[in-house]
């Protein structure tokens, strides 16, 4: 749902329709990391019957579709930022400035192909109570960052 609210919101208080590029970029990010989170879940799944994509997929190819979603994110992104300095209306911008937000993004995605992939063992719980505390530091960077000048 997080694309249907930042379309919403958009609507709400934007000046018309959300940039293309953004929704896509969005879209495309929420989908391959929840394939990738729900994907810790996956036995559980299985051994219950639940029938959804991630039970009837393999779990090679829920993660290469979720890095397929993730890699057009970053096109997504790319694009936005050549857009800056192509400025075709409706696709959106994104300052290159805002690139250093990228470091906050790319350590989860790691561990969580590391996980999926099996190269590291972590048990799930722990993984999502370091991934709050993570999501949390980082809010409060931003925000500092954001309030702070």
């Amino acid at each position: 749902t997080h694309p249907l609210r930042f379309a919403a919101a958009w609507a709400v208080f934007g000046a018309g329709p959300p940039p293309l590029l953004a929704i896509s970029g969005l879209l495309f990010a929420k989908i391959g990391g929840y394939l990738l989170y729900k994907s810790f879940d996956r036995d559980d799944f299985v051994r219950l019957g639940v029938q959804n994509s991630l039970t009837r997929l393999s779990l090679r190819q829920i993660v290469l579709l979720a890095l397929g979603c993730i890699l057009l994110a970053v096109v997504s992104g790319v694009l936005m930022v050549a857009n800056a300095r192509w400025q075709i209306p409706r696709l959106g911008i994104l300052p290159a400035g805002a690139l250093w937000l990228v470091v906050a993004v790319v350590p989860p995605l790691v561990v969580l192909f590391a996980r999926a992939l099996a190269l590291v063992h972590w048990r799930v719980h722990v993984l999502r109570r370091v991934g709050y505390v993570y999501w949390l530091v980082w809010i409060a960077i931003v925000a500092g960052v954001v309030w702070g000048r």
